[in-house]
């Protein structure tokens, strides 16, 4: 079974996309309120796919994403970011620099997210 890690601060949130990802997939989500609860988890088995919310509380999702890539066990996993303030242009543009697979505004579109974890994750 493929596992998801959720980074989301804002609890409704983290519930609304784990309810709908055990709805209509059979993948395994977990969550993080933040980034070092996720780096945490991670280096306890890491996930094949991360959902990153770029505003967090102590580390926000850039900085955790640029840490990620210096781990060694976990620089290849894939981020998707998301955000529900609108981030700059190129504050965005360093998160895909920094190798982030995707970036979604949201309120997320549910359907297009949903496509583009599984088109990651076929990969895998």
């Amino acid at each position: 079974m493929k596992t998801i890690l959720l980074v989301e601060d804002d609890l409704a949130v983290q519930e609304t996309i784990s309810d709908y990802f055990s709805m209509k997939t059979s993948y395994k989500v977990v969550t993080a309120e933040d980034g070092e609860i996720a780096m945490d988890q991670i280096m306890n088995g890491p996930p094949d796919l991360i959902l990153l919310d770029v505003l967090l509380p102590r580390v926000n999702g850039l900085a955790f994403l640029q840490n990620l890539r210096k781990t060694e066990k976990a620089k290849d996993i894939p981020v998707i970011f998301m955000s529900g303030e609108m981030i700059d242009e190129t504050d965005k543009k360093l998160g895909l620099e920094l190798g982030a697979v995707g970036y979604f505004e949201k309120p997320i579109d549910f359907h297009a997210l949903l496509e583009q974890v599984n088109s990651i994750l076929s990969g895998k």
